[in-house]
């Protein structure tokens, strides 16, 4: 796979978590409930997962698994973070 084609899957992928977020909220909305709330703590997650990322490269003896999969992780929960704010 050269690095459009992934870029593209990692994109798409970003966006549909990003829409079922969105399509989550929208249900908590008719049902009268704040969607802020929901979206806020997908925020907090998806910025306390990236910033494992970095825990991940500092201690590089624990066997977390490979740094390529986090990095694909980060970069697909970074465009995730930039939809739902």
């Amino acid at each position: 796979m050269n690095a459009i084609s992934a870029n593209l899957v990692r994109f798409t992928l970003a966006l549909l978590i990003a829409a079922a977020v969105f399509v989550y909220a929208s249900m908590v909305d008719t049902m009268l409930w704040d969607p802020a709330f929901v979206t806020g703590w997908v925020l907090l997650s998806v910025i306390l997962v990236l910033l494992l990322f970095g825990s991940r490269k500092t201690v590089s003896v624990l066997p977390l698994g490979p740094v390529r999969a986090w990095t694909q992780i980060h970069l697909v929960l970074g465009w995730v973070s930039v939809a739902v704010s």
